[in-house]
């Protein structure tokens, strides 16, 4: 990840982005104006070449010894103190700082800012010779002092001599590098030309006549009168003290000696003065870096231990604390020798003491670098891995070192992310050869067995079973077991444990690391583990919209901790061996559609195509087409769309592209045409057509169903004229019924009556042929009427418009039983019925159902029973289905559907009356109300009639 131009060009220090490769693919100017030209493309040697990078006051670098390297590494570097050549050989000292650039867990770079502080450090350099030189001078200013005040005694007695000596010790004190003030009462009585350099003044003279106290600081004034006074009081020598000057607002800052002398023949004071400005400066410039390098030491995040020659520590920071989980109070005074216990490897033997990185520098005196080890944590319980840095320390122009600094970064976490990344590549792996391994594989047994295989090679497993779930069962098709009996089969899915089968339905996975030691299990629960040769296990259950379906079991025969990331691996096989097993059953099941489609295609009576709208080419053509078109599939599979648009009969044409053209608006149509054979026939076809779109809705295929129709309009044009037919014969029955009604009946009614009152009056007066005869004349007419009457009932039934409305049916049974009721007692019949609904009928039709069925039952009742009708209803859908039962003589079943078919009589005339026509009534008027009639019977028991009317 690069890092962007425009924040390489706001840092104002030197600066390189690094990629990932530990190639520099970018700098700032600042950078490429040390190097003296461009740095990208330059790796890690080449910088260090480029800038002879080394360390401090030390050798040179390595590679990996800069921080970009660590940074890479995904470690933090701050202020790593290097020295570097630049551009024409100017030697520079640098604070080298470097951290990781990110891309998710991924270290994609570095960035890397070099801060110049050649001036500090040589300020630093410089400081410690002037606090050298300073602490020198204040030695010999000391024995000075000293031989002042021991040639005092002397110099009372030689006072001529001193005077007489006087202009020579004058000049001697001219010289001096130390600034000498001779005062009484702090009126200047003489100044060396050093006091007047330091007191700013043009010269000596310029001095003499101004009172000294008005130069000094007016915070030190009257600490200054008081030395002063102590002099010329007591003629006693101060000791060396501090104050400052304050000379046109600047701040002199200067150690002073003063003493009592005679000047003149007068008492005074002599001051000897040196100026401490540089001094000054240099403490302050050491103090600031002191509390600089102070707040380092104490906020930076990488530990730090000082050790004595013993191994003893001596001093740790802060962030030492934290890492290693004990106080400063804990840890001082104590040594990492003896602590093996609490010290790991990177493999997880001990660490002996003596081997640590402090020890071995003390003992070697050279620094040891990067060495990574596991400290016991008291306060986390628990290891915390470092990387450890120790520099042994000397004092100059000792080859002994006198300490050892010992500097350790926390890496738990990017050792702990180290590991969870080779396990995570780990799992990648193995999921990619789980996922190549299955791929190819159609067979879904084929696909548990492979999984299993592979699953258990790689954990090592004695065995590993797929299994699914079947009603009260589990089966697993193959089992992966080298070393233990097999389990493949069908169980009882009880034989897992009420224990582990109620942690299977809940969906959770279940791991036993030792079954013999597991409290919670019962000892036939253990029983069963050992039966099968099970000792720890893993069992994934999987659950699918509620439902238990299958499993992944995973068992040894010896104890075993799992690890999480073993149990996730087994997880995430489960859910892939099951969407494996799943996609090669779909896959199965699409292959035997796709053939069950193709051979219901291929055998369709309807010819079947598909047009490739972008080629213009038919893709499918069924076989059928050659029996449909007379065109065979062959044929129709060589030829574009637009030939076989030919075939078309031209006056047909028009109407086929308008039915196409239709197709982009609705999607689907018919049309109706005609197309020539390979004969030069003509036939007539119907064609359904259908178009499929892309995903953005752009048409891709038609599709079409051809039906040769020639036949079925040959029907239609004949059914047309049986309908007309049919019209003629209705409207001639009407007729009949009309002339039937009026017409015949009147002739007939005097037959009758005549031959009524012929019988009446000469019955047994023309002799026993004659009354034969009358009595023949009379049946015949009243079987005549009856026909008639029957028929007319019969053609009233189409003629009659319905009254369709809200009917109870129970009430229309009662008026249809009180018109009956003469029969039914001469029948000593008993009718009953249930509770019956209101429906949506025609009442006066109803009744006539419910007489018609009725009269039926008393007509063909057994002479040896009481007659039993009964009437009931129930409710089926949107519908009332009623039922009238008797225990007549009953239906043979060959004669259920003749006898709704008027005129057929299944019994003769004699036996049992009647002209044929009731039942016929029955269902022309149900079948108007769009109901059904059936009937059930059983001969010799009775019969049920059941029709349907609509609810209301």
């Amino acid at each position: 990840m690069p890092v962007p131009a425009q924040i390489l060009a706001a840092i104002r220090q030197p600066a390189f982005a690094y990629l990932a490769d530990g190639g520099i693919g970018a700098a700032n100017d600042r950078a490429e104006a040390l190097a003296g030209g461009p740095l990208a493309g330059m790796t890690s040697a080449d910088v260090i070449a480029c800038f002879l990078v080394r360390h401090r006051d030390g050798p040179g670098v390595a590679p990996s010894d800069l921080p970009a390297a660590r940074a890479l590494a995904g470690e933090e570097a701050v202020d790593v103190p290097l020295t570097i050549t630049a551009a024409g050989g100017r030697t520079m000292h640098v604070l080298a700082t470097a951290s990781p650039i990110r891309d998710g867990d991924r270290v994609a770079g570095a960035l890397s800012i070099w801060q110049d502080v050649t001036g500090e450090v040589e300020a630093a350099r410089a400081l410690a010779a002037q606090s050298d030189a300073l602490q020198g001078r204040e030695e010999e200013i000391a024995a000075q002092n000293e031989e002042l005040r021991c040639q005092r005694g002397e110099l009372r007695e030689q006072s001529d001599t001193l005077r007489e000596s006087e202009a020579k010790y004058r000049g001697l004190v001219d010289l001096a590098p130390d600034g000498v003030v001779v005062h009484e009462r702090g009126v200047i009585r003489y100044a060396n030309p050093a006091a007047a350099r330091l007191l700013r003044a043009t010269a000596p003279d310029a001095l003499v006549g101004t009172n000294i106290l008005e130069l000094v600081h007016p915070d030190d004034r009257t600490t200054g009168s008081s030395r002063v006074d102590t002099v010329h009081d007591r003629s006693q020598t101060t000791p060396l003290w501090e104050f400052r000057f304050m000379i046109d607002g600047e701040v002199i800052p200067a150690d002073a000696v003063a003493g009592p002398v005679t000047w003149e023949g007068a008492p005074a004071v002599q001051v000897v003065l040196r100026d401490i400005t540089a001094r000054k400066r240099a403490e302050a410039a050491l103090g600031e870096s002191e509390a600089r390098h102070r707040r380092l030491f104490e906020t930076m995040l990488q530990g730090v231990v000082y050790q004595d020659t013993e191994g003893m520590i001596v001093g740790m920071n802060p962030a030492a604390e934290q890492i290693l989980g004990k106080s400063p109070a804990e840890f001082l005074g104590g040594s990492s020798v003896g602590e093996e216990r609490h010290t790991l490897r990177e493999d997880g033997t001990p660490f002996p003491g003596l081997e640590h990185p402090a020890m071995v520098a003390l003992r070697t005196g050279e620094a040891v670098r990067d060495v990574v080890m596991g400290v016991y944590n008291p306060r986390d319980r628990a290891h915390r891995w470092i990387s450890v840095t120790a520099v042994p320390l000397f004092h100059p122009g000792e080859t002994a070192p006198y300490q050892v600094y010992t500097l350790f970064a926390d890496i738990t976490e990017r050792k702990r992310m180290g590991e969870a990344l080779r396990e995570s590549d780990a799992r990648q792996g193995f999921l990619v050869r789980l996922n190549d391994a299955l791929a190819p594989l159609a067979d879904p047994a084929g696909v548990q067995a492979e999984a299993a295989r592979v699953l258990g090679e790689h954990l090592g497993a004695d065995r590993v079973a797929y299994f699914e779930v079947d009603d009260g069962d589990y089966v697993v098709e193959h089992d992966y077991a080298p070393s233990v009996p097999r389990i493949a089969g069908r169980h009882p899915i009880d034989s897992f444990g009420p224990r582990l089968l109620a942690v299977y339905r809940s969906g959770t996975t279940a791991v036993g690391d030792d079954v013999e030691a597991d409290p919670d299990l019962s000892p036939d629960e253990k029983a069963g583990f050992a039966a099968i040769q099970i000792r720890a296990y893993i069992g994934v259950p999987l659950v699918k919209a509620g439902a238990f379906v299958a499993g992944l079991a995973v068992h040894t025969q010896r104890p075993r901790a799992w690890t999480p990331a073993e149990v996730s691996l087994v997880e995430k096989t489960a859910e892939r061996t099951w969407a494996a097993v799943e996609r090669a059953k779909a896959e199965t099941a699409l292959r035997e559609s796709e053939r069950r489609f193709r051979s219901v295609l291929d055998h369709s009576l309807d010819a079947l195509y598909r047009l490739n709208l972008r080629t213009g080419r038919y893709e499918y053509v069924s076989p059928a087409f050659d029996r449909a078109v007379g065109r065979t599939a062959e044929e129709m599979l060589s030829r574009a769309a637009e030939e076989a648009k030919g075939w078309v009969h031209p006056n047909d044409l028009p109407v086929v592209e308008a039915a196409v053209a239709q197709l982009e608006e609705t999607g689907a149509t018919e049309v109706d045409y005609r197309v020539r054979d390979r004969d030069g026939r003509y036939r007539r076809v119907s064609n359904h057509l259908s178009l499929v779109r892309d995903g953005s809705g752009r048409p891709l295929y038609r599709d079409g169903i051809v039906r040769d129709v020639t036949g079925q309009k040959e029907a239609e044009e004949a059914l047309r004229e049986y309908a007309e037919n049919l019209q003629r014969s209705n409207e001639d029955l009407q007729r009949f019924a009309y002339v039937a009604s009026h017409d015949l009946q009147e002739p007939l009614r005097s037959v009758v009556s005549f031959s009524q009152l012929l019988e009446r009056r000469y019955g047994g007066q023309l002799g026993p042929d004659a009354d034969e005869y009358i009595d023949f004349i009379v049946e015949g007419g009243n079987r005549m009427q009856s026909l008639i009457l029957d028929l007319l009932a019969f053609s009233r039934v189409n003629t009659t418009r319905q009254q369709i409305a809200r009917t109870d049916a129970e009430d229309v049974l009662a008026e249809a039983v009180r018109s009956l009721d003469l029969s039914l007692r001469e029948a000593d019949a008993t009718l009953t019925h249930d509770s019956l609904p209101v429906v949506m009928a025609d009442p006066t039709q109803l009744a006539q159902v419910f007489s018609n069925l009725v009269s039926n039952a008393v007509k063909f009742r057994r002479p040896d029973a009481p007659l039993q009708v009964h009437v009931g209803a129930r409710r089926l859908d949107g519908v009332w289905e009623f039922s009238v039962s008797d225990n007549g003589i009953g239906i043979a079943p060959e004669y259920f559907d003749r006898i709704f078919v008027i005129f057929q009589r299944l019994h003769t005339k004699e036996t049992y009356p009647g002209t044929g026509i009731g039942l016929a009534i029955v269902k022309r008027i149900i079948d108007r109300h769009d109901g059904t009639i059936r009937v059930e019977s059983t001969p010799g028991e009775g019969s049920t009639f059941f029709f349907t009317l609509p609810a209301a």
